[in-house]
């Protein structure tokens, strides 16, 4: 958490000692441990939520990806198995099929 090495850790403690005393060194240790426990804790409950986040945009971003490429690979099939004038054609009857339903809804 802090990345202290070894010589660090131990001038810490005789720092600690000299202020606190030896004997209250116990209560003071019990109650660094209390505050580490608590913040972990804290830590854990904000963790949750954002990793269930993360996982469920991700899945998102997979399967959209997922059905983009299939989109592209059914275009990639219909350009092979047609010549470009039936795909034009095919968007021209698209086109007016949209009017058409445009015009029906407008009816309505």
């Amino acid at each position: 958490m802090f990345n202290f090495g070894f010589f660090e850790l131990i001038l810490l403690f005789i720092i600690v000692v000299i202020f606190v005393g030896p004997e209250q060194l116990p209560v003071v240790a019990k109650n660094i441990l209390k505050l580490l426990n608590e913040w972990k804790q804290v830590t854990d409950k904000v963790k949750g939520p954002l990793n269930t986040m993360q996982e469920e945009i991700s899945n998102s971003i997979k399967d959209s990806r997922e059905i983009l490429f299939k989109e592209v690979e059914d275009v990639e099939e219909l350009v092979n198995s047609k010549g470009l004038e039936d795909i034009k054609e095919l968007g021209d009857i698209k086109e007016l099929e949209n009017i058409k339903d445009t015009a029906q809804v407008d009816k309505k």
